[in-house]
């Protein structure tokens, strides 16, 4: 969506809003010379060509855009319906000095900045100044602009007040307006501030705002948005109040937080995140979800859980359905701007690897999904922030995941770098030197026990609930993925019984199967049938190779599983012949293991 696309948007939205008809008056502030940009003590709205307006309207709106480096854009309208005729008198007002000035210059103390015996041409930002769109066609004042600049008029001219030190034109061809810290409308026709003046003499009559609306683009959230876009739309409510900041949705077809994604998990019903789940795919049995929902929830300053199990039995993604299903997301396809998922790499030898660093080389902060997940979380107080730590023992966790365990306990700041100043984060964002965890942060770890992976130690243990997941009910399994895919139900038929009975041979000697394994099974069998490309017995038996043997390892204590082993695969050679070199194996070493 290109840039003229977005603030014809924007402009719809709010005139839809206040019902804006012929009788209002709309200013686009969007140029690069005229848009908004903040001063000390007010914020520049925009320059705006105002030269023809006589009569006062129903309604002024005032549209424009500030940007942050290097995507955001925050576009505003300050809408004024009470206080149309003072606006009016200003413009009149600041036209009036600036005539009496260039009729009369040797009669006031100041001076005449521009010579009157060439031609005027208008300078670039005046051209570049937008016109007012209005009910009706309106023509420019005819004359030359004179520029001028006085002290104190005469307190005898009634015509005029005491103003200051401030120029004035003949026309409002650029009027710069500043929306002050006192909530209101100033404006002069001549000059800019760089610092909006303490003495606000000669400026009346000030204009009250009567509402200001702001849409955020692009608007999904983003680590960037969270120090400096949502405090600026802080800064809004600042200048005139909460009541009347109202945030619009002007872009219907982009990713926004919709009412849904608001919701704590503790505000929705367990049945409801339970339907939602099994909607996107998921299927926990056991009360698993139950526990996972009310290990995650029962404390208010900390939520914290990890999951153990056997590899494929769903543990990321029971995080990730139930984020999804908290953020009322219907599509396990969908993006979720408040889910994040840190993998950990084997080399996490200390906390870097998993809230960033300072990169001395570029001078930016390094910054990781998990530091993301905080800042956006800091950012959306009121919105549930997820984040899945997977892999979470292929490193030592002590030595990454000390810092935050120690954050996350003492409910003191984090430590991210020692700097006095904010730094500037690798994707934009701003860092500051520490961050609290909020409380609006969910995290969940994901942790398997094979010989690749590391113990937790008591620390991590007891401060986090762990689930284990290591029981799956096959049986209902597969009725769920034959409801949820019918086509694959003549698979499911031919597979379940060999499936379950080997599972009930795997599992005491803790060499079970997950549903991924289970689900990738039947779909290549499913494919096979539909393909013609080797014979249904034959899929079973590659799949019990490639699927279930190839995990197969022990000592003298598994013979006897082996031995079992034998005779139900006897119809799949291939198999068999496996089962039947492992059992070489433990003869000649004690142990076997496949792919020795």
């Amino acid at each position: 969506m290109d840039f003229d696309k977005r603030q014809n948007l924007f402009v719809e939205a709010v005139q839809k809003k206040v019902g804006a008809d012929g009788n209002w008056k709309l200013t686009r502030l969007f140029g690069v010379s005229n848009r908004a940009i903040l001063i000390e003590g007010a914020l520049q709205i925009g320059a705006g060509n105002f030269d023809s307006w006589s009569t006062v309207p129903n309604g002024v709106i005032l549209a424009s855009v500030i940007r942050f480096p290097p995507a955001d854009e925050i576009f505003f309208a300050v809408v004024i319906e009470h206080d149309c005729e003072k606006f009016l008198q200003r413009l009149l007002k600041m036209k009036r000095l600036g005539l009496i000035l260039k009729e009369q210059p040797e009669k006031y103390t100041g001076r005449q900045s521009s010579s009157k015996k060439l031609p005027r041409q208008e300078s670039m930002l005046e051209k570049s100044v937008p016109k007012e769109e209005s009910l009706d066609d309106t023509t420019q004042m005819a004359g030359e602009a004179g520029e001028y600049e006085y002290g104190t008029l005469p307190s005898d001219d009634s015509s005029t007040d005491a103003i200051g030190d401030i120029k004035y034109r003949d026309r409002n061809n650029t009027v710069a307006i500043y929306l002050a810290e006192d909530g209101k409308i100033y404006m002069r026709n001549s000059g800019f501030w760089d610092r909006f003046p303490d003495d606000r003499t000669g400026l009346d009559p000030a204009v009250e705002v009567d509402k200001l609306f702001f849409s955020v683009y692009p608007p999904a959230p983003s680590a960037k948005r969270n120090l400096l876009v949502r405090d600026f739309i802080g800064y809004f409510v600042s200048l005139v109040g909460r009541d009347k900041v109202e945030e619009l949705q002007p872009w219907p077809d982009e990713l926004s937080i919709s009412p849904l994604m608001r919701r704590m998990p503790n505000t929705i019903s367990l049945s409801d995140i339970a339907s939602s789940v099994q909607k996107l795919g998921g299927y926990f049995a056991g009360g698993l979800l139950e526990r996972y929902h009310v290990a995650l929830n029962h404390l208010e300053h900390k939520h914290f859980v990890i999951l153990t199990g056997l590899s494929g039995t769903g543990k990321t993604s029971l995080v990730r359905f139930y984020a999804f299903a908290t953020h009322g997301i219907e599509n396990d396809r969908a993006e979720d701007p408040f889910f994040f998922m840190c993998s950990v790499r084997p080399d996490w030898t200390d906390p870097t690897g998993l809230i960033g660093y300072h990169d001395i080389i570029s001078g930016k902060y390094v910054v990781t999904p998990f530091l993301q997940a905080i800042l956006i979380a800091t950012a959306y107080k009121d919105t549930p922030v997820f984040v899945c730590i997977d892999e979470m023992n292929i490193a030592r966790a002590e030595f990454y995941f000390a810092d935050a365990l120690s954050a996350m306990e003492s409910r003191m700041p984090l430590h991210l770098h020692s700097n006095s100043v904010p730094l500037d984060g690798s994707s934009g964002e701003q860092v500051p030197s520490e961050i609290r965890l909020p409380s609006n942060l969910f995290i969940s770890g994901t942790i398997n026990i094979d010989e690749s992976t590391q113990p937790l130690s008591d620390k991590i243990l007891d401060r986090a609930n762990i689930i284990d997941m290591s029981v799956v009910d096959i049986t209902g399994f597969l009725e769920n993925l034959a409801s949820r895919y019918t086509e694959l139900k003549p698979a499911i038929d031919d597979c379940s019984s060999i499936l379950i009975q080997l599972d009930n041979l795997l599992l005491p000697h803790k060499l079970g199967f997950g549903y991924r394994m289970i689900e990738e099974f039947i779909r290549y069998y499913a494919f096979v049938k539909a393909t013609g490309v080797m014979q249904p017995e034959i899929a079973i038996d590659s799949q019990i190779a490639q699927k279930v043997l190839v995990k197969l390892k022990g000592g003298e204590n598994q013979r006897g599983l082996l031995e079992k082993l034998t005779r139900m695969l006897q119809p799949y050679s291939q198999s068999r012949n496996i089962v039947e070199d492992l059992k070489q194996q433990l003869d000649e070493f004690g142990s076997f293991q496949y792919l020795r």
